[in-house]
């Protein structure tokens, strides 16, 4: 038998697991207030942030203490809040990196396909309803390009090719759209000749 005592098993790691789905709706919901935007001018108070928002300070309170507790804000001792150099980066909508399109397709639309899941995984079935929604569809392959192309990191070179990717976004919008329906048409045929 070992001499090292046992670590006690608890359940503090699933409680964070279970508490995991705040996190992106708070940072939408900071960036759908324009948190992020007021406070890439400089620190401000609760107040400051709450009069330019015209959000309630009650509710940014809550938020914005909540994201400085993961790291996308900071508040000094005299508590004004500023941003991180991470959300200064990817949470600003005037920045080439800005993730915040993305990030609300998750609270908007990805948190609730996964609502599904255990349907799915009973059934063996894919999700559906990307299909009859191609709007959906054309609205995540353009915030996920959007993320995906890194303009933070190269500009010079990459900056260059934005205004002519741009340019395409629209005919690649409609082209996914096209795809998406298709691929629904297929599936509804193929369950047709099953239950024929």
């Amino acid at each position: 038998m070992s001499s090292h005592p046992q670590a006690q098993v608890t359940s503090d790691r699933l409680l964070q697991i279970a508490w995991c789905f705040v996190q992106p709706l708070a940072i939408d919901s900071a960036a759908q207030n324009r948190v992020f935007d007021v406070l890439d001018a400089g620190p401000k108070t609760l107040d400051e942030v709450s009069k330019e928002t015209g959000a309630s300070a009650r509710g940014l309170a809550a938020v914005m203490n909540l994201l400085v507790g993961i790291d996308l804000l900071a508040k000094s001792a005299d508590g004004r809040y500023s941003l991180t150099p991470e959300s200064a980066t990817f949470l600003v909508s005037a920045k080439p990196g800005y993730m915040g399109a993305f990030l609300h397709l998750v609270p908007s639309t990805l948190a609730a396909n996964f609502l599904k899941l255990p349907e799915i995984m009973r059934t063996g079935e894919p999700f559906e309803g990307g299909a009859e929604r191609p709007e959906v569809a054309a609205e995540f392959f353009d915030s996920w390009c959007s993320i995906s192309c890194p303009w933070h990191i190269q500009p010079r070179g990459l900056l260059r090719m934005r205004s002519a990717w741009r340019a395409q976004r629209s005919r690649c919008r409609s082209s996914i759209s096209r795809q998406v329906q298709a691929c629904g048409a297929s599936r509804w045929h193929k369950r047709r000749r099953r239950s024929a």
